[in-house]
């Protein structure tokens, strides 16, 4: 007999009927269950929380860009069975503080998180966001031994304003290995956040920064502590740092890439591999057309 273990429907048009049927039928045994834009629907959506206790064996969520509103992900959330590790939902309603509730509730232990996906991340979410790192230690996630391994932000327009909010949620995440803040509208500024609250991040091994607001003074400034082997207040920033994406920033021109300092910058990594962590290549395109920006 043959058990089922990995389902991915991805850009299937199922629509929400279709999507309620296929759900009401799956096995236990799922592993993987990849249901990203494929028409799902809240209709969809809640017959898949209905389910989901079920799934007593899933690792793996994707449901990005299905048409739910916020109600439905906070139902989804709720309903995550404890084995759930990986979780990607961008690109539904915009992320609400009562969706990071609902997943709190649900006591899930996140190795792999996707939020955003065109819409702004409110500022009551990333309060929520900030409380729930804080806290999750000690009773929502105990990410003292799994920890939130990756965070990917892509494509929500924080700017200079909220920007700084989510690197100090970040910068108290000491397993943290990926962080994805692509096309953030992140300005200069952030440089000196970066500074301030990641540096102290032993296992982070790539950021990205694509396709943000940073000038050649602020790509100047975020080579003097990347390079490799500096030390602030005695601590070694970033030193498991390999990768690091800039590419779509103004100050990226060819003459800066060409100069010494712009190597600094090219060669400390313009490609992020993928299996480096285990995730779903569907799911992380680091090119500048890319429509989507999750990890799964």
């Amino acid at each position: 007999m043959v058990t089922l273990e990995d389902v991915n429907v991805e850009e299937n048009p199922l629509t929400p009927a279709g999507a309620a049927a296929l759900v009401a039928h799956m096995p236990s045994t799922v592993l993987s269950l990849q249901m990203g834009r494929c028409g799902m629907g809240d209709e969809g959506g809640l017959a898949l929380a209905a389910v989901l206790p079920t799934l007593t064996a899933l690792t793996t969520l994707g449901i990005s860009d299905c048409e739910m509103s916020t109600e439905t992900l906070c139902t989804i959330c709720r309903a995550l069975p404890p084995c759930v590790t990986q979780l990607y939902m961008t690109g539904n309603a915009p992320i609400s503080g009562d969706v990071l509730d609902a997943l709190k509730e649900s006591g899930v232990v996140l190795s792999a998180i996707s939020l955003g996906g065109g819409h702004l991340v409110s500022q009551e979410a990333l309060s929520s966001l900030s409380e729930w790192v804080s806290l999750s230690q000690l009773e929502f996630l105990d990410l003292q031994s799994t920890g939130l391994e990756t965070l990917l932000l892509n494509k929500n327009n924080f700017g200079e304003a909220h920007g700084p909010t989510v690197l100090e949620c970040v910068g108290s995440m000491d397993n943290m290995t990926m962080l994805a803040l692509a096309s953030c509208g992140l300005p200069d500024r952030i440089v000196e956040v970066i500074r301030k609250h990641l540096v102290g991040l032993q296992e982070l091994v790539g950021i990205d920064l694509s396709r943000n607001e940073l000038s050649e003074q602020g790509l100047v400034e975020l080579a003097s502590f990347t390079g490799g082997g500096e030390t602030i207040n005695g601590v070694e920033v970033m030193p498991s740092l390999i990768h690091l994406l800039l590419d779509g920033n103004p100050g990226m021109t060819a003459e800066f890439m060409a100069s010494p300092i712009g190597q600094t910058l090219v060669d400390s990594g313009s490609e992020l591999e993928e299996d480096e962590y285990e995730v779903h290549e569907s799911t992380f395109d680091t090119e500048a057309d890319s429509i989507d920006s999750d990890i799964e």
